[in-house]
């Protein structure tokens, strides 16, 4: 995973909480009823498999158990499975008690006509038509979120991979494209606009190791935290993939 783009929506101000909310010494303890997260890896794809994905889901998920979050943890998921997931997530985080939501994947994701698209593992893509049949568009998810007024929110896309169809079906665009935060959220990729990202060689992949490094920093600011992921990131890489 190469270089990192967030985007806010909060007259480009990330709230608050939100800047605390992450983090083993700059998070604010509290009841976990307050943090929900959904945490989605993807490695099991029959074509294109992928080493690092449910590693770094795992981690993440164990990283934010520790932090106080609620964590539904997914992996190699099908489209009913992480359709069913986002549900949930999305009806959690509309409690009246919950003050942050946190939105986790790793795994294959494609973009079509300036849309994104989350691939489950047992997708089999072979037309256009396929793309939204098959996988799980991530503005579902972003709806949810702006249901759930009030709230902060997370989501963190580890998901520009290159095409896991080449052969059987060629998106028209790498990667996956920017699009709008819903109000009060932040939005973290792994590589920019139009890019793809490496499956890393180690346990982890490159951007999610360096994240939970950050993650855990105390008194961390998260916007310093993903500055530092990218530096990082693109140091690692040798600038092969940056913003």
């Amino acid at each position: 995973m190469l270089g990192c783009i967030h985007t806010f929506n909060d007259s480009n101000r990330a709230p608050s909480y939100l800047l605390r909310a992450i983090g083993y010494g700059s998070l604010v303890y509290g009841e976990t009823n307050e943090r929900k997260a959904l945490v989605v890896g993807n490695s099991a794809y029959p074509k294109a498999p992928l080493l690092n994905p449910r590693n770094d889901a795992q981690a993440m998920a164990a990283l934010l158990r520790q932090a106080g979050f609620t964590v539904d943890q997914q992996m190699d998921t099908s489209q009913t499975q992480l359709s069913e997931a986002a549900a949930r997530f999305g009806k959690a985080i509309k409690d009246t008690a919950v003050k942050f939501g946190l939105f986790y994947y790793a795994g294959h994701g494609l973009q079509q006509d300036w849309r994104n698209y989350l691939v489950p593992v047992t997708a089999d893509i072979r037309t256009a038509e396929d793309v939204k049949k098959k996988t799980v568009d991530v503005s579902e998810l972003l709806t949810y979120m702006e249901r759930a007024k009030g709230r902060s929110f997370l989501v963190i896309l580890d998901a520009c991979r290159d095409d896991p169809f080449a052969g059987s079906y060629q998106t028209t665009a790498k990667g996956l494209s920017q699009f709008g935060a819903p109000v009060g959220s932040l939005l973290a990729f792994a590589t920019a606009p139009g890019s793809v990202a490496e499956d890393g060689e180690g346990a982890n992949g490159l951007y999610t190791s360096n994240l939970l490094r950050e993650f855990a920093v105390r008194g961390a600011r998260l916007e310093d935290a993903f500055k530092r992921v990218r530096l990082n990131a693109r140091l690692a890489s040798k600038g092969r993939q940056v913003q």
